[in-house]
């Protein structure tokens, strides 16, 4: 199978282990809550290849598609490597397409020149922690109206924008209540206009 889709119960903890295989395809997480705190999912040691087309290989789907909000909560991506196979560099590592998640955490993660970007995200409340992870994509991280975000110890080397807030979304860098930038590189060929920040 190529996509995959998890409900998880109430105070449930779930952990996709892929021990360093290559996955071709899309997780798709679909707790279909409100505001539950209580469920953790941690998706790990997982080498994605972008299948052909596919707009993600991480996504917390809008609510067009569930007709509600995701509500992902507790989300941990750790040790996972991201590449395009068919370089067409329009697929984004991780991406949140409406909102309504919180507490997501990304670490230990490489993300290949091939694909788009590391995140595409709209308002992820709580905190959105990126540490350790070396992004090489055409973009780095669009942070759309996301409340208190922290990117440690991160090399990024890209064609674009390294760190973008409140873009294509309605969302302003206002809205960012805190970020934190700390023992990150930051690197940008400029391309298209773009600045690292």
């Amino acid at each position: 199978m190529s996509r995959y889709h998890y409900s998880l119960d109430k105070e449930l903890t779930y952990t996709i282990n892929g021990n360093d295989k290559t996955m071709n395809g899309t997780i798709a997480i679909n707790p279909l809550s409100d505001t539950n705190d209580n469920r953790r999912i941690t998706i790990k040691n997982i080498n994605f290849v972008a299948k052909n087309g596919a707009g993600s290989c991480i996504i917390s789907p809008d609510r067009n598609v569930y007709n509600k909000y995701s509500s992902s909560h507790n989300v941990t991506v750790a040790n996972c490597t991201f590449t395009d196979k068919d370089g067409a560099v329009n697929c984004a590592a991780i991406r949140h397409d409406d909102g309504g998640d919180k507490n997501w955490t990304i670490i230990g993660c490489t993300v290949d020149a091939t694909m788009h970007s590391l995140i595409q995200t709209n308002n992820v409340a709580g905190k959105l922690v990126i540490d350790d992870c070396d992004v090489f994509s055409k973009n780095g991280a669009n942070l759309n109206s996301c409340t208190n975000i922290e990117i440690t110890n991160s090399p990024f080397a890209v064609k674009g924008y390294a760190i973008r807030l409140g873009v294509n979304s309605g969302g302003n860098p206002e809205e960012a209540k805190s970020l934190v930038l700390s023992g990150n590189t930051l690197k940008s060929e400029c391309n298209d206009g773009d600045a690292v920040i």
